[in-house]
């Protein structure tokens, strides 16, 4: 990651984080069975919710 969530997130605690959802959105078909993949990550979003917050990552994963 091209951050740290410490970084972004005042008083991080990993043990109380919560994993909400995920989702793939494919651009090219046929889906290759091998491929070297290189992972692009970035920060979206960062949202205060009082005593909690909503940290949004989108990761571009592409075939080297």
């Amino acid at each position: 990651m091209p951050f740290l969530l410490d970084d972004v997130i005042l008083n991080f605690l990993p043990i109380i984080l919560l994993y909400g959802e995920q989702y793939l959105k494919i651009y090219k078909f046929p889906i290759l069975m091998k491929a070297t993949l290189v992972l692009y990550p970035k920060l979206v979003k960062v949202v205060n919710k009082g005593n909690v917050g909503i940290v949004v990552i989108g990761i571009m994963t592409k075939d080297a």
